[in-house]
């Protein structure tokens, strides 16, 4: 593939490039050490994670489990309640599976290909600890970095699999300036973090402008191109909360977020009743009855294209009765993998009017919550005239 820029423009790319960053670039915590496991914490963190909920968690993790070690040999639920609040909780479980392999081979990893033999670590995130870390001369191209290349070289085809993001990764290679590759990759970061944005780009304020072709097309927006926005659709659902003694009762999610915690979900035909529709799905999955005690309220939520319409109905239910699922104390779902709809569900439920009148009865002594078991309803009691 013939090289995008001559080593001369290249060159100066480079130059302004690091000049602009040594100026203007953030000042983020992570950047003050070279410590390859504090900058692979960060690294993760940022995967899902905006730089400012990060900047105010990256320490906070450091002081919990300062080394590699100190996260190996911790005991998962620790590691994961320090997680607590940052999402996409896989993550967390595979920054410590990582960190038990590295323990037990005694192989810490130091370039690119290394990292990027372990467990949540792809090939953005290997380059940038490679380059950071050990000043391994790789390109670390993340979305920031792919915007801007593209735009530089008015490459529109760069979100496709193909020739056009080959180019791009190529140019970022190019650019490369290989005797300071952690300090060139974010630099890029910030390059398109702060100034070639998604929208509205600070073209004048640009180091590279002079040699951006993007720009000098006069519409710098246009790369590179976006794919098609698929239509949305609404989806509509019924949701089963059931608690019982300070404990809700939890299923694995098939409708979110998978390898994530989630209440009992039933997707609603169209006029469907949600109450009898979520008693029928009971029935199935847990071979009992199920009657509803009342509708507690309703919540929104997105996923990709999907729209979800969301009923939330309680049930009565002991963990004695339930099956295919789990009961967790309300305390320690914090420490559970969930996704958005999980927690906008405990939002709601500890919101005060949230629970219906005809609320469950205690259950008797001795039984535990963490026993698994299906949910009971009571019927509910009519009224006679008076």
């Amino acid at each position: 593939m013939t090289a995008p820029f001559s080593e001369e423009t290249a060159a100066v790319i480079r130059r302004d490039l690091l000049n602009w960053y040594h100026q203007y670039g953030r000042d983020l915590p992570w950047r003050h050490t070279r410590d390859p496991y504090a900058i692979w914490v960060s690294e993760i963190m940022l995967q899902q994670t905006t730089v400012a909920v990060v900047k105010t968690r990256w320490q906070s993790f450091l002081e919990r489990f300062p080394t590699l070690e100190s996260l190996a040999h911790a005991p998962l639920e620790d590691v994961m309640a320090e997680w607590s609040g940052l999402g996409y909780y896989s993550r967390a479980r595979h920054l410590k599976k990582a960190a038990e392999i590295i323990t037990e081979t005694g192989e810490k990893p130091a370039t690119r290909e290394e990292w990027r033999k372990l467990p949540g670590i792809g090939p953005y995130t290997s380059a940038a600890i490679s380059s950071i870390a050990h000043g391994e001369p790789v390109a670390a191209v993340d979305g920031n970095t792919l915007r801007a290349v593209s735009r530089l070289l008015a490459e529109k085809e760069a979100l496709k699999r193909g020739t056009g993001t080959a180019r791009v990764l190529s140019a970022a290679e190019t650019l490369l300036e290989r005797t300071a590759p952690g300090d060139h990759n974010q630099a890029m970061m910030d390059l398109g973090a702060l100034l070639c944005t998604p929208r509205n780009p600070a073209c004048n304020r640009c180091p590279l402008k002079p040699h951006c072709l993007g720009s000098a097309s006069g519409q710098p927006e246009d790369f590179p191109q976006l794919p098609p926005k698929t239509k949305s659709r609404t989806v509509h659902l019924a949701a089963a909360i059931c608690l019982h003694e300070g404990a809700i009762f939890l299923v694995d999610d098939t409708e979110f977020v998978s390898k994530h915690w989630s209440v009992p979900v039933v997707r609603l035909e169209s006029h469907a009743r949600p109450d009898l529709a979520l008693a029928a799905f009971w029935q199935t999955n847990h071979g009992k009855e199920a009657t509803v005690l009342g509708a507690t309220g309703s919540l929104s939520h997105a996923v990709l294209d999907r729209r979800y319409q969301i009923q939330l109905l309680l049930l009565d239910a002991k963990p004695e009765d339930t099956i295919n699922g789990s009961w967790f104390p309300l305390a320690r779902v914090s420490q559970l993998e969930r996704g958005g709809f999980l927690n906008k569900v405990l939002r709601h439920i500890s919101e005060p009017g949230s629970r219906p009148p005809a609320f469950p009865e205690a259950a008797e002594p001795g039984t535990h919550p963490s026993e698994a078991g299906p949910c009971r309803q009571r019927p509910r009691r009519r009224r006679t005239g008076g």
